[in-house]
């Protein structure tokens, strides 16, 4: 299942940057950070991406909606 879901995200990657391979997508998904911080009841989120291919990662999936489900 694992290798599934990096297959989709490979494929929707290698449309925009054709130098990533399924390979090298795991790196960039190693590039992505999500940042809880709790503050009383107030919980501020934040993601960091290292890498333009990251960051064009973070765009495709989507991850600001995720982490607000």
């Amino acid at each position: 299942m694992a290798y599934l879901f990096l297959s989709l995200i490979y494929n929707e990657i290698h449309r925009a940057d054709e130098s990533v391979s399924l390979i090298s997508t795991m790196e960039y998904m190693k590039d992505i950070n999500l940042i809880y911080a709790a503050n009383g009841k107030h919980v501020t989120e934040k993601i960091e991406c290292k890498s333009h291919v990251s960051d064009l990662i973070r765009r495709t999936m989507n991850l600001e909606g995720m982490m607000k489900e």
